[in-house]
């Protein structure tokens, strides 16, 4: 089984995240990279890098 270091998998998403954010940014705001919460609400996938940090 791999193991991934936390921080340089968050800056690698980071990473990712930013290049969708400029190559496609209009596209972006309606691609839902949004993540159900266990209470039901949703957290958008940069919300949740920024969390880890």
């Amino acid at each position: 089984m791999n193991k991934f270091n936390s921080k340089e998998t968050t800056l690698a998403l980071k990473g990712v995240l930013s290049k969708i954010q400029q190559n496609y940014a209009k596209e972006y705001k309606n691609l839902g990279l949004h993540i159900k919460n266990k209470d039901g609400s949703f957290k958008s996938l940069k919300e949740m890098l920024e969390d880890i940090n």
